[in-house]
């Protein structure tokens, strides 16, 4: 579509279904290497998250800002992508900067955190960047319609109201990664290509995410030396991703650190466990999670999640948005919510730190189950 076209869709009534295609097609991509920013009001988005939270308690929980952390946050973000082919993101993640690399359906990536890995298959790790130049996730779940036309960045673009389809509440909290909670998206569009420049998430008129690119170059040359990443000397990388399931018969030689059990029931179903990579700048080694599922007579179930690590895991808890308090020699958490139970308990035990937490377990009921934990030999 060329900015001919492009303009008919301002010109005439273009229903959302053209707006869709456009920016679904993209047509005449070749590559695009271009840099921006991620902006994000805390508060504001805190409000949006409340707006649409499930439970009263998990909207306190997102809505704390420690009185540290500023308000507003800028974080930079940079691609450099072929049409159907290679792809490198830069973006900034927990206050460093992280790599992806993706070439057909492999992708390597470096993280001072979980140093260098490599894979097969499905990956988010595009960054904010990423979320821009790919909203195909959110073109059925959004109301668009053209509302004028502009410049920016010296390129013509489109300005494009995009509303959540009868601003529904799992929509906004689940399907547009751009602003989670946002009434409202403003969306720049480049007239040519169909690329959004720009998406201002907005809650109440008012703006708490902007994903802005600073500048952007179509069709040009990328470099051979782009799509590979040169580690440190001395890494290399790791075919074990981050998250990943493991035999619980593996745990012991997994981690650097005694792991905790259940007894054996005759009504529990095969415990499943998931290791996750430790962030080895605060010289953190990995953590596991073991998870267990009870049937209940009713046919309903019980979930029960058993947090483990050599360091701290869960939640500060002295923020004032989590009600703890010490039940039977344990920190122990309950929230009910319209019949809804969840409760968690933590404890270190044999230099491991452990978090349980349950749905339709009582604090009290887990603290039992905290008493019953056996290590693994």
């Amino acid at each position: 579509m060329d900015t001919a076209v492009a303009s008919d869709l301002v010109d005439r009534e273009s229903g959302p279904q053209d707006i869709r295609a456009f920016l679904h097609d993209q047509p005449g991509l070749k590559t695009i290497h271009a840099s921006g920013v991620d902006w994000e009001h805390r508060d504001r988005q805190a409000a949006a998250w409340n707006d649409v939270a499930p439970t009263p308690s998990q909207a306190a929980i997102q809505t704390h800002r420690p009185p540290n952390q500023p308000p507003v946050s800028e974080k930079p973000w940079e691609l450099w992508v072929e049409r159907d082919g290679r792809q490198r993101y830069e973006f900034e993640l927990g206050g460093t900067r992280a790599t992806t690399v993706f070439d057909g359906s492999t992708w390597w990536s470096w993280w001072p955190r979980h140093g260098g890995q490599t894979g097969l298959g499905a990956y988010k790790g595009s960054g904010s960047g990423g979320e821009l130049l790919d909203v195909r996730d959110a073109l059925n779940l959004l109301d668009f319609a053209v509302v004028g036309r502009s410049s920016f960045l010296g390129r013509e673009v489109l300005e494009v109201s995009a509303v959540p389809i009868g601003i529904g509440e799992y929509i906004r909290r689940h399907g547009i990664s751009l602003g989670v909670g946002a009434d409202e998206f403003l969306w720049t569009v480049d007239a040519e290509f169909g690329i959004v420049l720009k998406s201002e998430a907005r809650h109440g008129g008012r703006p708490f995410r902007i994903v802005e690119t600073r500048s952007v170059v179509f069709d040009g040359s990328l470099d051979e030396e782009t799509f590979k990443i040169h580690l440190p000397p001395g890494e290399e990388f790791d075919p074990n991703p981050s998250i990943r399931q493991v035999d619980l018969s593996s745990l012991p030689s997994s981690v650097n650190f005694t792991v905790y059990l259940l007894p054996e029931n005759q009504g529990m179903r095969e415990p499943r466990a998931v290791i996750r990579s430790g962030d080895r700048t605060a010289g953190q080694g990995p953590s596991i999670t073991v998870s267990y599922v009870f049937p209940l007579a009713d046919g309903k179930y019980r979930n029960l999640w058993i947090h483990q690590s050599g360091h701290m895991v869960g939640q500060d808890t002295t923020s004032p948005s989590v009600g703890w308090q010490r039940i039977g020699g344990f920190d122990a958490h309950e929230e009910r919510d319209d019949g809804y139970l969840r409760s968690k308990v933590r404890l270190i035990q044999g230099g491991t730190s452990i978090e349980l937490e349950a749905v339709h377990l009582s604090a009290m009921e887990l603290v039992g189950v905290a008493h019953a934990l056996t290590p693994l030999e």
